[in-house]
């Protein structure tokens, strides 16, 4: 199952912790957090493999990595 800018968007704006007065912290609320990434792989995984229920989260999850990975030519160890 591919992602379009829609879904990428929402699961984006779905891991971002809530900013208490974004215009003041800006840089806060522009940046992405590693736990804030993390729980968007997530997200991205369970989306992307929803369709294959016998394989657990974090099975999706790895190989979601290595989709990631292969971007920058980097493997799982």
């Amino acid at each position: 199952m591919g992602l379009g800018d829609g879904e990428t968007t929402y699961f984006y704006g779905m891991s971002k912790m809530t900013v208490a007065n974004e215009v003041k912290h800006y840089p806060r609320y522009d940046n992405m957090q590693l736990s804030e990434f993390c729980e968007m792989i997530g997200r991205v995984a369970a989306y992307k493999y929803a369709d294959q229920t016998d394989i657990p989260l974090s099975r999706k999850i790895e190989m979601t990595l290595d989709i990631i990975f292969a971007v920058i030519r980097y493997k799982r160890k």
